[in-house]
């Protein structure tokens, strides 16, 4: 199966990514799936996402830009499907991005993971830790929420 990368605003992209990750979580936490959740969805959010030639979603990027005095770009979901994990697709994936963010101009690109996501993936990728809090995941007390950022 080949799997491509494609720009889109489409909601429903954006959900498919929201699920993906969202589903991942559930997994690692033990939490049970709250009837309801959909992605949040900006004004300015934008999407990169993976997908096979027949239509299948299997990851993504989705972003939105902040214009406070700085223009930055804050990363709200990230991820690669299982199916595609250890095989480039997530430097791939962010690389587009990346050039993306600094082609309109970014600044610099700030993100936010958990302990159990994908830390070493993000200092691997160029990202520096801003600070870390504790997570509030009852059901895995030993996780902090993890500040990245990277300037472009």
């Amino acid at each position: 199966m080949d799997w491509q990368i494609v720009y889109t605003r489409e909601h429903d992209a954006i959900n498919c990514v929201h699920d993906i990750l969202y589903e991942y979580n559930l997994r690692h936490t033990g939490r049970p799936r709250q009837a309801g959740v959909t992605a949040q969805i900006l004004e300015s959010t934008e999407a990169l996402i993976v997908c096979s030639d027949a239509g299948e979603v299997c990851g993504g990027l989705v972003w939105h830009t902040e214009s406070t005095p700085e223009h930055y770009v804050r990363v709200d979901l990230f991820v690669v499907g299982e199916q595609l994990r250890g095989q480039g697709m997530g430097s791939k994936l962010m690389n587009e991005f990346l050039a993306r963010a600094k082609a309109a101009g970014a600044e610099y690109v700030k993100l936010y993971t958990n302990t159990f996501q994908a830390p070493v993936f993000y200092k691997k990728m160029g990202f520096e830790v801003e600070k870390t809090s504790p997570a509030p995941q009852p059901n895995v007390p030993e996780n902090e929420i993890i500040h990245f950022i990277k300037h472009l």
